[in-house]
């Protein structure tokens, strides 16, 4: 019980953070907005989403510049050799089951071995 109880009070606590840091974006969005309607003839709406795009332009460059990217592939164009022949000797046949030695006719379905006695018998 203390288990569940802790996880609930890290999960209110993170969402809590997130929403306090979420708000002080909104706000700080919303100041550039204003700031820039104060020195251009824009309405506050329209700086705050100049200031939204900007921001989220700079967080995808940042994000792209923070994450490694992944290496290319080599590719060699010279083919690596492969023998087979040693494996060849190391697998060795497997041994007949016996219900597959003691089959009357070998090869013979028994369906084609009924069809032929009928047929020599008339």
């Amino acid at each position: 019980m203390h288990g569940l109880m802790a996880g609930l009070l890290v999960a209110i606590v993170v969402m809590a953070l997130s929403l306090a840091v979420a708000a002080l974006g909104g706000l700080g969005i919303a100041a550039v907005g204003w700031m820039l309607s104060r020195f251009f003839e824009l309405t506050q709406w329209q700086g705050s989403l100049i200031a939204l795009g900007v921001a989220l332009g700079v967080g995808y460059v940042l994000t792209q510049i923070a994450t490694p990217a992944a290496p290319s592939p080599v590719i060699s164009p010279e083919w690596v050799e492969w023998d087979g022949e040693e494996e060849d000797e190391a697998v060795s046949e497997p041994s007949v089951v016996p219900w597959r030695r003691e089959r009357p006719t070998p090869g013979e379905l028994p369906e084609q071995r009924s069809a032929k006695r009928t047929k020599g018998r008339h």
